[in-house]
């Protein structure tokens, strides 16, 4: 992994985690009165003026050189992309619908020459990679790589200041009083393969992927499925303390005693690679800085993880978008799958007769005639997993925009994710609902497992001229049929 801490075999070395540290790139408007300069947790090894694409591809190159040590791979491994923002260092309509672009940063690795797209999902986005991958190892793939990457960007710094979620006092995660997070970057790769009679070490169960039809009920859901034996939790805790709450109040169908530790005082928030840090960390018994030995709902907080231990992983996006990743010691410790199957969603399952939630109006005209088509599509039988995809990103409207800065709700609409979010919602399903940005006629990375009923939206076109596609795919391992 490449993160503000360094790599894993830094980790291990080094004790007391480095501070936060000046972002990269300095405000152009000027130093603010309050706060004369940006604070965050930019990855070491990185050179300060290294932005964008290029800033992207040192982080990736950085993890995949620790994941990979050498070691030859398959041929036909495929690579499974994971970024919230891709590799855009601001948000103006040329970086921003290039930033998902993998032929131009996937150049000096493996996979050079090939443009997988990207699951971008916010927060959510790897452990809806690692949902992706876990369905290619299930239809044969002999080994997937999973690789989630986020950089600090001028842009995602003024964003996170219209959504008022950063810190200005840092006061640690589900304290009280807590304003945000400090903005981190990081990558992270896994290299996976399927379980075997003679495995040892970490075994990964899900994830399970859902979504918000009501406040915080996603999560919920998922944790109510979740193994009840876990030894810690490895949670956000990126604040402000009300989304803390939310995600305590969650914690409730989880033992009291059951201790939570987050990476994010001392890494930072790295969006879509937030959750494979956690894992990565896991993974090493990583000791972590808290400032505290309680959350304010009184639950104990860890800071130094087990290695390879019982734990659920779970993340809840800005937006709505939540995931749950359960690990095992091995095959050889009695544990058994800790999630139902997903196979409980049968194809004669009905879909809720309509959203819990009342839609917010919406600002982007593509996305409101999507919305809109998505009425018209809405299936008669519940699909187990809603996917989008999209060549561009979307662009916010100009009276979205006032100078450099985007209103709120611009920024959640300009989100890939939030797409499938808001289409599940229209429909009223909840379940995995994502997004992956690039080219929409590429092979699909995932081959879902035989029975597997999926549906697919297809946004071709850049800006306001899009061309959208509607189809369910019944797929039988790696042969996928096509019914409009």
């Amino acid at each position: 992994m490449a993160s503000a801490q360094g790599n894993l075999a830094r980790v291990a070395r080094t004790g007391t985690p480095l501070p936060p540290r000046p972002a990269p790139f300095q405000d152009p408007r000027g130093p603010k009165p309050d706060d004369r300069t940006w604070w965050a947790h930019p990855a070491l090894d990185v050179p300060e003026e290294l932005h964008g694409r290029a800033r992207w591809m040192r982080l990736m190159r950085l993890a995949l050189e620790e994941c990979l040590s050498g070691e030859e791979l398959h041929v036909d491994t495929p690579l499974i992309l994971c970024s919230s923002n891709g590799a855009a260092h601001d948000f103006d309509p040329d970086q921003w619908t290039t930033a998902f672009d993998t032929r131009a940063l996937l150049g000096g690795t493996p996979w050079a020459g090939t443009a997988p797209p990207i699951v971008s999902g916010s927060c959510a986005s790897g452990l809806q990679g690692l949902w992706l991958a876990h369905h290619a190892l299930a239809a044969g793939a002999r080994e997937v790589v999973v690789l989630a990457v986020d950089i600090l960007s001028a842009g995602s710094q003024r964003n996170f200041e219209s959504l008022r979620v950063l810190a200005r006092n840092r006061v640690g995660p589900w304290q009280p009083g807590s304003q945000g997070f400090l903005p981190g970057e990081a990558a992270v790769a896994l290299r996976l393969r399927p379980p075997s009679s003679d495995m040892l070490g970490l075994r990964l169960h899900g994830p399970r992927l859902d979504l918000d039809l009501r406040t915080n009920d996603g999560l919920e859901r998922l944790l109510r499925s979740a193994a009840a034996h876990p030894e810690v939790v490895l949670g956000q805790g990126t604040g402000p303390s009300s989304t803390d709450r939310e995600e305590l109040e969650a914690l409730r169908a989880l033992p009291p005693t059951l201790p939570i530790s987050t990476p994010l005082h001392a890494f930072g928030h790295t969006l879509g690679a937030s959750s494979l840090l956690s894992l990565a960390l896991l993974l090493q018994g990583a000791t972590v800085t808290l400032p505290a030995d309680k959350a304010f709902d009184g639950r104990p907080m860890l800071a130094t993880l087990p290695p390879r231990a019982r734990a659920l992983i779970l993340c809840r996006a800005l937006g709505g978008a939540c995931g749950v990743l359960s690990t095992s010691h091995s095959l050889g410790d009695g544990a058994s799958s800790t999630f139902p199957s997903e196979g409980a969603c049968t194809r004669s399952a009905a879909l809720r007769s309509a959203p819990d939630v009342r839609p917010t109006p919406v600002a982007t005209p593509a996305l409101r005639a999507i919305l809109q088509d998505a009425v018209v599509h809405r299936p008669t039988a519940r699909p187990e997993a809603l996917l989008v995809r999209l060549e561009h990103p979307l662009l916010p409207p100009q009276r979205a925009r006032f100078g450099d800065r985007l209103l709120p709700s611009a920024v959640l609409e300009m989100t890939p994710g939030h797409i499938a979010l808001r289409i599940a919602r229209e429909w009223g399903f909840s379940g995995p609902a994502m997004c992956i940005v690039g080219d929409v006629d590429a092979p699909l990375p995932l081959h879902i497992a035989a029975s597997r009923r999926f549906c697919v939206v297809s946004v071709r076109g850049s800006g306001e001229q899009r061309d959208v596609r509607w189809s369910t795919r019944e797929c039988a391992h790696t042969r996928c049929g096509t019914a409009d």
